[in-house]
């Protein structure tokens, strides 16, 4: 099993990222509320000025989502 972080912004455009099961759900989880700008880490979260939390592509708001893979 792995972990799969969706990340898809606000025009439609997508991003899969694949995670090592030994990391955790835990980890997986704060990595993507990192990379979508939601995380608590962030002392002053990414605003409208900040690339974080945007699609490279477009610059539109992103939100990333973890799920399990299981192998085939």
């Amino acid at each position: 099993m792995m972990y799969v972080i969706d990340i898809i912004c606000q025009n439609g455009h997508t991003q899969q990222l694949k995670l090592s099961q030994d990391l955790g759900r835990v980890w997986a989880e704060n990595y993507a509320a990192l990379l979508d700008g939601s995380s608590p880490l962030y002392l002053y979260p990414p605003d409208e000025t900040s690339s974080l939390g945007k699609c490279g592509l477009c610059g539109k708001r992103i939100k990333a989502t973890v799920m399990e893979e299981q192998p085939t």
